[in-house]
């Protein structure tokens, strides 16, 4: 006979679970995306009307304005429906992770986010601008202004920003996970 309510090990089992990783990083995601497309566009105004008969200015803006908003709808929805998951299945989201952190996960994961932050920040003003000249390169077709150097630290950057914000999302949510499965807070 089943019941209704689930037994004490299926609540914890759920509760190790909740929230489900992944929250932080998509919102730091949407933020270096947002900041991208807010920095490109005065370059994409000025050179998609002409590389491209028949597109306006206002037609690019309109259509980078709806893809900031597409992007942070279907970021919203990934997420929403992973905490749904998450509290209803009780998964475990991350293959190579228990769905409480160990110490040694979350000192690994303060390494990670220390060293990736730092390689972010200093690489982030080099990468954007880097961004935006590939994106003039090519809607132009003008493949002699690629700077491999550039390019590098672009990449190197979407790297430390990954694993940064990867890191401090584990931090949080295994944190709020670990206090979920204290005694002290059922």
């Amino acid at each position: 006979m089943t019941t209704a309510y689930p037994t004490r090990s299926q609540s914890r089992k759920s509760q190790s679970t909740v929230p489900a990783y992944g929250p932080i990083e998509a919102a730091l995601g949407y933020v270096v995306f947002y900041v991208f497309v807010t920095r490109a566009t005065p370059t994409l105004v000025e050179v998609v009307p002409n590389s491209i008969g028949g597109i306006t200015p206002s037609l690019v803006r309109l259509g980078l304005a709806l893809a900031l908003w597409l992007v942070l709808a279907a970021n919203v929805i990934e997420q929403v429906r992973r905490q749904i998951v998450a509290f209803r299945e009780g998964y475990a989201d991350d293959f190579f992770q228990a769905s409480v952190s160990t110490g040694s996960w979350m000192l690994g994961y303060l390494a990670l986010l220390l060293v990736g932050s730092l390689l972010a920040v200093w690489t982030f003003d080099r990468a954007v601008d880097t961004g935006i000249s590939l994106i003039r390169m090519v809607v132009t077709l003008d493949v002699g202004s690629f700077v491999l150097p550039d390019f590098v630290v672009m990449v190197a950057f979407f790297i430390a920003f990954g694993a940064a914000s990867r890191a401090v999302d584990r931090l949080v949510i295994g944190g709020i996970r670990e206090l979920l499965t204290t005694d002290e807070f059922r």
